[in-house]
């Protein structure tokens, strides 16, 4: 006589025994890089000076990888991660031959087979590309600018007075040459 229990119990007996011969293949891990944060030295940038974007890539994968990171303004670099571990890889951008304007930094990092890719590109971190010494990008080199450098002269990283900004030659020091440099550019006007 048929009753519904009996399949359901062969069913649990075959289970178990495929469990236990590992009939059942799993899968043998995962590849997941991530890019998980991207962070501009400045957002405030003189034409023709640079800045450095800072991407941080974690490996949450099973497995060591090698990849090529591809970011803003061409920049190439082949990176290797253990598992678990996490990198932070600088990009200087020059913007020699960047118009004066917005822009966003953008990185990728393909990895064939990852099992999360949404996270291999990340679009992030807010910079703008001003006249040289414009350091508040209005559109004019004035009298606020090169105030705004005063106050903070002197200042170095972890000063809270520092801000990356006002250090126009990005020597790590709000300086004579800040000043100096915004002061030859005074009075112009971005067009």
């Amino acid at each position: 006589m048929y009753t519904k229990e009996k399949p359901l119990k062969s069913l649990s007996i075959f289970l178990a025994a495929a469990l236990t011969l590992n009939i059942f293949m799993l899968p043998p891990g995962c590849h997941d890089i991530a890019i998980i944060k991207i962070k501009p030295s400045k957002t405030i940038v003189g034409q023709g000076y640079s800045l450095t974007a800072h991407i941080t890539i974690i490996n949450r994968g099973d497995f060591t990888e090698s990849f090529t990171l591809f970011s803003t303004c061409g920049f190439i670099r082949n990176v290797t991660l253990l598992p678990g571990s996490e990198i932070t890889v600088d990009n200087t951008i020059n913007t020699n031959r960047l118009s004066k304007g917005d822009y966003r930094i953008f990185a990728l990092v393909p990895c064939p087979g990852d099992c999360n890719p949404t996270d291999n590109i990340r679009i992030e971190g807010n910079f703008t590309v001003a006249l040289v010494g414009d350091i508040n990008a209005d559109g004019i080199v004035d009298i606020t600018d090169i105030y705004l450098i005063a106050l903070a002269f002197g200042a170095m990283p972890p000063d809270p007075r520092y801000n990356p900004n006002l250090d126009i030659i990005y020597d790590g020091i709000i300086d004579i040459s800040d000043i100096y440099t915004a002061a030859i550019h005074f009075g112009e006007i971005d067009p």
